[in-house]
C-alpha cells in the first residue's frame, strides 16, 4: 500500500511519534517528503531540523569524531565527538523547549555508504550520537529511496521503523502551494496523475511495461533525464511566475531541438525550457499545448470609464437637443472616450445609448490614438456590445461620416 501525504499520513504518523516509534517515508525522489515533514512539524506547532544524510562524504562528517592530547607530552589521547551542527541544534532546541516535541529528520537516509548509512540508523536506535544523549522529546523521522544507487537496509534494521511507501497528493500539493503558475494549477486539477511523470518514449510506443521505474532508469547512454515531480514541478513555477507573456512568446517562436533516448526531437524555445525543468514527459507536454493556448487567447480589452459618462447618459436620456447641447460641451478626447465606453456599454439602456453613439460619432471627427486602438482591439475580441456595434456600423445617415467609414475599413473581418 502506498500513503499520499494527506491527512491520514498526518494523523498516522503523529499517532507514531507520540508513541516514541519512528517512521521512515520511502519513495521516489522529489516528490515532497521533506517540505511534507516541515509542513508537520509547524502542525505539531514545533521546529524540525534536517539532516541531508546524502550530504555527508564519511563517518566523521556525522559524528565529528576527533582525536585530541590529553598530555602535555601528547602521548596519551583521547577521542571526542563534535556532532553535525544540524543534530545539535535538534537537541539544543528540544533541552530548551521541553514542552515541544522538535522533529529530526534524517533524509535521504540510504544514499550514502553502508558505513554511513549504519552510523545513521544508530541515531535512532541508540538516541545517541558520540556522547550526546538525545532528549527525550526529540521525535525521529527518516525518508529514503526505495530504488536505484541506495544502500540496502539489513532486517534487524528494517524492523525498528515503521515503513511507509508515499507518493505524491496532487490535492495537497496545489493545496500548499497557492501561488502555483496558472497553467500548472489548471493542468494538475484537471489531470492529478501527471504530478510525477517519467520521460516519454519519443521511438515506437509499445504496449509493454518499460517505463522508467526507478531513478537509475533515468540514464540513457550516461546521460541524466530529467523527470516531473512536486520539487520539479515548484521549480519551473517559480520561473514561469517570473517571465513575462510576450518572453514567452517570443521564445515560443525560436525553434530549436531537444536530444532524448537517442531521437532528436524539433521542438519551440518554450518547449525546451519547460523539459530542462520537467523533463520530455505527459506532464510537460500538455503543459506546453496549456501555455500555448492562452498565448494565443484573445484576452478582452479593458478601457476605463471616462469621468464624464455618466453625467452624459443621466443628461441625455431625454430630448436629442440636449445630447446634441450637452456634446458641445465635450473636448474631441471626451467625445473619443464616451463614445467607445458606449459601444462597449452592456449595462444602460439600449435606447438611450443608441442616441448618444449616434449623435458623438456625427461630431467626433476622429478617435484619438488610444481608443481607435481599443475600439480595433474590442471589436476583435468580442467585448463590445455587438447590438451598438452594429448599430454604429449600419446606421444610415452615420455611413458618410469619416469616423466610421475608417472604422469599416480598418476592422474589415
Amino acid at each position: 500500500m502506498a500513503y499520499k501525504f494527506n491527512s491520514t499520513l498526518n494523523k498516522i504518523v503523529t499517532t507514531n511519534l507520540n508513541t516514541n516509534k519512528v517512521p521512515m517515508l520511502v519513495g521516489e525522489p522529489a516528490i515532497g517528503k521533506s517540505s511534507w515533514v516541515e509542513a508537520l512539524g509547524e502542525q505539531l506547532g514545533t521546529k524540525t531540523f534536517t539532516l541531508q544524510c546524502n550530504e555527508l562524504s564519511e563517518k566523521a562528517d556525522l559524528t565529528g569524531a576527533r582525536t585530541i592530547p590529553i598530555d602535555d607530552a601528547k602521548t596519551k589521547f583521547k577521542q571526542v565527538f563534535f556532532p553535525h551542527a544540524d543534530i545539535m541544534d535538534a537537541i539544543e532546541y528540544a533541552r530548551k523547549n521541553p514542552d515541544e516535541t522538535p522533529i529530526l529528520f534524517l533524509d535521504e537516509i540510504n544514499r550514502t555508504s553502508s558505513d554511513l548509512t549504519s552510523a545513521l540508523l544508530s541515531i535512532p536506535t541508540r538516541r545517541k550520537i558520540g556522547n550526546e544523549d538525545l532528549p527525550t522529546n526529540l521525535r525521529i523521522i527518516i525518508a529514503g529511496n526505495d530504488k536505484g544507487n541506495v544502500t540496502t537496509l539489513d532486517s534487524a534494521s528494517v524492523s525498528r521503523f515503521v515503513i511507509y511507501t508515499v507518493i505524491p497528493d496532487t490535492e495537497t500539493f496545489l493545496l500548499v502551494n497557492p501561488n502555483l503558475s496558472q497553467p500548472i494549477a489548471d493542468l494538475l486539477m484537471r489531470e492529478p496523475e501527471l504530478i510525477f511523470c517519467k520521460g516519454l518514449n519519443p521511438v515506437n510506443d509499445s504496449d509493454d511495461e518499460d517505463d522508467v521505474d526507478s531513478l537509475m532508469d533515468m540514464f540513457d547512454d550516461d546521460t541524466m533525464e530529467q523527470f516531473t515531480a512536486p520539487r520539479t514541478i515548484t521549480a519551473l513555477s517559480d520561473l514561469l511566475n517570473n517571465l513575462s507573456e510576450e518572453t514567452l512568446k517570443e521564445m515560443n517562436l525560436e525553434q530549436t531541438t531537444i536530444a532524448h533516448r537517442g531521437s532528436h526531437i524539433p521542438v519551440s524555445q518554450l518547449m525546451e525550457l519547460l523539459v530542462s525543468h520537467t523533463g520530455y514527459t505527459e506532464f510537460t507536454v500538455k503543459l506546453y499545448d496549456e501555455i500555448t493556448k492562452l498565448l494565443n487567447q484573445v484576452k478582452p480589452t479593458t478601457i476605463s470609464k471616462p469621468d464624464k459618462y455618466d453625467d452624459f447618459i443621466l443628461n441625455n436620456s431625454s430630448t436629442l437637443s440636449q445630447i446634441q447641447a450637452y456634446a458641445q460641451t465635450l473636448t474631441d478626447d471626451e467625445k473619443s472616450n464616451i463614445l467607445v465606453y458606449a459601444l462597449a456599454d452592456k449595462t444602460n439602456d439600449l435606447k438611450s445609448l443608441r442616441a448618444v453613439i449616434s449623435e458623438l460619432a456625427k461630431v467626433t471627427p476622429m478617435l484619438v490614438a488610444n481608443d481607435l486602438t481599443t475600439y480595433i482591439n474590442k471589436h476583435k475580441d468580442g467585448s463590445l456590445n455587438p447590438a451598438l456595434d452594429n448599430f454604429l456600423r449600419t446606421k444610415q445617415d452615420l455611413q458618410a461620416t469619416t469616423l466610421v467609414t475608417y472604422l469599416k475599413a480598418t476592422t474589415q473581418d
